[in-house]
């Protein structure tokens, strides 16, 4: 796809990330999303800052509850660190693919949502990756 390996660069409150040149940004209700507007999905980020450190695991099942999705240990992908957290899933819900990819550091978490009307092609797959890969926690004592 043209121009898929220049990127624009998006600041949030306490992280950045690089998303491709030919998707657009919006603001929608405090949460930035990020489209390709010839696809059928968009990214969301939501980020949030806790009292205490964040426990992604926890974070997981919580949202998967929220969501009416059954938590299973075996179909998450989890990486923890010292200070440093991730965890994510696939599912399919109300006929939407859904991709849930948190990361955390410390009390600061991230939470990464794509969803489509259909499941995305191996391009997109890797868009989405990439973006993921992006993210960088700004230097906060947070």
């Amino acid at each position: 796809m043209a121009g898929a390996g220049i990127k624009k660069k998006f600041q949030g409150t306490f992280f950045e990330l690089q998303y491709p040149v030919f998707w657009l940004h919006e603001i929608i209700e405090d949460i930035p999303a990020f489209y390709d507007p010839n696809g059928s999905g968009a990214l969301q980020v939501a980020s949030v800052i806790k009292d205490s450190e964040i426990r992604i695991e926890e974070e997981m099942q919580q949202f998967l509850f929220r969501h009416s999705i059954e938590y299973e240990r075996d179909k998450i992908a989890l990486v923890e660190d010292v200070d440093f957290a991730s965890a994510a899933c696939e599912f399919i819900s109300q006929d939407r693919f859904w991709l849930v990819h948190m990361l955390s550091l410390r009390r600061r978490l991230l939470i990464v949502m794509y969803n489509s009307d259909e499941i995305p092609t191996r391009e997109t797959g890797e868009l989405i990756s990439e973006f993921i890969r992006s993210i960088r926690f700004l230097d906060t004592q947070t």
